[in-house]
């Protein structure tokens, strides 16, 4: 389950944040600008050794931290997920975040590229409009999956049935 969505400039800019499912613990230490700021210098590190970045960070026993990145504008946008979560699934939803967030901000991340200051207000309209779709998608999709996988069973069931 994705409980937040960051986006965010690899300076540790905080350009978006949302956070779902609330929770007494993700309330009591949820710093989005933390979190970004923390992800941001363990990215250059990275970096820094000759990678390319961050993939994934795991949280004993808890949650999962996946991120993808737009190299034309220095954004990373990163999912925190509960441990376990499917990596594929998470992955393919953030290349979609990432398709949906530059295509809606090219103009204002185009100015930040050339090194402008811009109101980071003009983020949320993305999470607002488009984010919810993304999720809805990703919802259906697990649904869809979850289902196939249950027809299966019960075809195996049916045909082991009709084979005794």
């Amino acid at each position: 389950m994705i409980r937040a969505v960051y986006a965010f400039h690899k300076n540790g800019q905080l350009m978006f944040s949302k956070q779902f499912f609330r929770e007494e613990t993700l309330d009591k230490q949820h710093s989005p600008d933390l979190i970004t700021g923390l992800l941001s210098a363990i990215s250059q590190f990275a970096e820094s050794m000759g990678g390319k970045g961050i993939q994934k960070i795991e949280m004993e026993e808890k949650y999962s931290i996946i991120g993808i990145h737009s190299p034309k504008y220095s954004v990373r946008l990163v999912i925190l997920t509960d441990l376990g979560d499917d990596t594929g699934e998470c992955n393919y939803f953030l290349k979609r975040c990432r398709q949906s967030f530059v295509l809606k901000n090219r103009k204002a991340l185009e100015k930040i590229r050339k090194g402008a200051l811009v109101n980071t207000d003009h983020f949320l309209d993305w999470g607002e409009n488009n984010l919810p779709r993304l999720m809805h998608d990703l919802e259906l999709m697990s649904i869809e999956e979850a289902m196939s996988g249950t027809i299966r069973k019960i075809a195996k069931l049916a045909k082991d049935k009709k084979e005794k």
